[in-house]
């Protein structure tokens, strides 16, 4: 294989895992806005594993020719352990969604340069989903507490 289709294939992975991780962590690319929150709901979980799931054969599966690329894969193995604790502990604690509020407010109000308007509807954004989707967590925490 040529190194720079080899290359090619290496950065489409780090992409994807990115983006899947964005999506279960509830982060965003850009590192400032707010995304929609990931819901541990049984549907969720189950796409989130079957997403993992081909995500780890991918990494396992990628062709290693040298120690650079050997030191990348094993660097996309740790992340993926990092991935599968992220699943196990949205499935055990579903209140993390709500907990982290503090943290997302300090964050937007310290750290974020955008103007006052864009932060402003990024966390009205936030507390509507969170409102939106709290019968759904309550049941989520009662059943798992």
């Amino acid at each position: 294989m040529r190194e720079q289709a080899l290359t090619q294939q290496y950065r489409e992975l780090d992409r994807d895992l990115a983006l899947f991780y964005y999506r279960i962590g509830n982060y965003s690319e850009e590192n400032r806005k707010i995304r929609e929150r990931f819901i541990p709901n049984e549907g969720n979980l189950a796409a989130a594993w079957e997403t993992f799931h081909r995500l780890k054969e991918r990494v396992e599966h990628m062709y290693a020719p040298d120690d650079v690329y050997q030191l990348v894969r094993h660097h996309m193995e740790d992340f993926m352990d990092s991935l599968e604790y992220t699943l196990i502990d949205a499935e055990r604690h579903p209140e993390n969604a709500y907990l982290d509020l503090d943290s997302i407010l300090e964050g937007t109000a310290r750290c974020n340069r955008q103007p006052d308007e864009e932060r402003l509807g990024e966390l009205l954004l936030l507390l509507r989903q969170l409102v939106m989707n709290r019968s759904e967590m309550l049941g989520l925490i009662q059943a798992r507490h």
